[in-house]
């Protein structure tokens, strides 16, 4: 889990991304890198495992917010 700092930064991190704009391509490049840190992550599971796992957590996340 992340502690109030990490927290807080990634917040701030992302919220510099997503202002209203030209924000289409930063979220593709925050999803891209995700996925791509996940692929480094958990190099067990093959694409399509860690692509459901992804798309679920994802659509988990919409439901709760």
């Amino acid at each position: 889990m992340l502690n109030w700092f990490e927290r807080w930064m990634l917040a701030r991190t992302i919220k510099k991304l997503v202002h209203q704009g030209q924000h289409h391509s930063k979220m593709l490049m925050l999803y891209g890198l995700i996925t791509h840190l996940a692929r480094d992550e958990f190099t067990e599971d093959n694409k399509i495992t860690l692509d459901h796992f992804l798309r679920e957590t994802f659509e988990e996340a919409l439901r709760k917010h």
